[in-house]
């Protein structure tokens, strides 16, 4: 008695217990190929979510001819996605479709092919799984780029051939396959194709979001040329306009008393006027904080500066300007709808030891849900042409190996930029 007890709870548990273990790795590494592909949101639910999906993937049995398992499940993986990613809608989408259509393909080889020639098949899903971590891993684009809507749709197009090729096998086949009875060799080779349609698209993917960001990058630079430029002729006609000043005091002196009132009134409402200070050692940065005070005090927003930077810092002046503009404007933006007391900015610098340091904070009215989003949205209403600030400002810094963090706390927003000299 004793004897068959004990033959039936190593019959049973022992492979229960390495099905279990297999399923924890298998969920691990489906976990973490999603973290390659997608940002996570930053809730408790969400790795909890992805869980649940990394067991539906890895444990999802596959038969051809079964209509039950596999639509429930590929909804369900496209849905946790949705609810638990960072990203555009059409990104969630067509990578959701490919992981979906290759990790089922995998289990409907493993089912119907593998598992009728050997008695495991635990094995080949842990197999799969760690090698699509590693794929993932080495192929996946960068998770905070993005392709536009267009390109998006491109890619929706030729995933629908891996998607369709697994859901037609799989549910349009009427017949289960007997060994012996049904030769699906040609079952075999489209699922295996799915498989490799997906490594294709990946690459594809990250190829077409690479030339993206070079082309961003370009777009970026000459951005911040252009601004850079009309910072400095705005510097420059504050200049000319003092060094005028004589000319003006002799013309006013020889105008009649009732034309010099609207004389001097023309002279004080040229923004070149205002108060001109020498903030710091570095010429571009007095430029650009001599334009972007004036604008604020236009704006009604009080800004306290505190810049310890000696001599002139040894980056472009295209990226400085784009650094401390972006910033101003970015946190002058987010001061229009507060009351008036409450536009309030703040700005640190300091240049020492090899590196730069940047820190602006001013209060946002609400809350941006900045877990859910790499950058905040411009509440400019020309949102085509608008929302480049932040990333303007990420791609100058990352040029010369700096960082840029963001964050909110308690209504304030916070941007700090580290840089270090080259």
């Amino acid at each position: 008695m004793e004897t068959a007890v004990s033959y039936l709870h190593d019959l049973v548990l022992m492979p229960t217990f390495w099905q279990w273990l297999g399923m924890i790795v298998i969920v691990i590494f489906v976990v973490g190929s999603v973290r390659n592909l997608f940002r996570i949101k930053k809730c408790w639910w969400s790795y909890g979510l992805l869980a649940v999906m990394g067991f539906l993937a890895g444990g999802t049995v596959v038969y051809i001819g079964d209509l039950a398992n596999l639509p429930p499940t590929f909804l369900a993986l496209l849905l946790i996605i949705w609810v638990c990613c960072c990203g555009s809608g059409w990104k969630k989408i067509c990578m959701g479709l490919l992981l979906g259509s290759t990790v089922f393909a995998w289990n409907a080889i493993v089912d119907n092919f593998i598992r009728n020639h050997s008695d495991g098949f635990m094995l080949p899903r842990v197999i799969f799984a760690f090698l699509f971590y590693i794929i993932t891993w080495l192929a996946a684009p960068e998770k905070d780029d993005d392709l536009t809507p267009e390109m998006w749709r491109l890619i929706l197009l030729l995933t629908i051939v891996p998607v369709g090729s697994v859901l037609g096998v799989v549910l349009l086949s009427r017949e289960r396959w007997e060994p012996g009875n049904v030769d699906l060799r040609l079952h075999f080779a489209v699922l295996c194709l799915s498989i490799l349609a997906f490594v294709g698209l990946l690459w594809a993917i990250r190829v077409l979001m690479r030339q993206r960001k070079l082309e961003q990058e370009a777009m970026f630079a000459q951005m911040n040329q252009k601004y850079y430029e009309t910072m400095e002729q705005q510097h420059f006609e504050i200049r000319r306009l003092r060094h005028d000043m004589a000319n003006h005091l002799q013309a006013l002196a020889a105008l009649p008393e009732g034309e010099r009132d609207k004389y001097i009134r023309e002279l004080l409402d040229n923004s070149a006027l205002s108060r001109t200070l020498n903030y710091c050692g570095d010429s571009t940065v007095n430029a650009v904080l001599s334009v972007k005070e004036g604008m604020l005090q236009q704006q009604n927003i009080s800004c306290e500066m505190k810049l310890d930077i000696p001599e002139e810092l040894p980056f472009e002046k295209a990226d400085i300007c784009a650094i401390y503009a972006n910033a101003l404007d970015n946190a002058a933006e987010a001061c229009e709808g507060l009351p008036e007391k409450m536009r309030q900015i703040s700005l640190e610098s300091r240049a020492g030891k090899g590196m730069l340091a940047i820190k602006i904070s001013n209060p946002c009215g609400k809350s941006s849900r900045m877990e859910y989003s790499v950058f905040p949205s411009t509440t400019k209403a020309d949102r085509k042409n608008h929302g480049y600030g932040l990333r303007s400002i990420e791609k100058s810094v990352q040029r010369y190996g700096g960082n840029m963090e963001i964050g909110q706390k308690e209504g304030v927003f916070e941007l700090f930029c580290c840089i270090p000299f080259p």
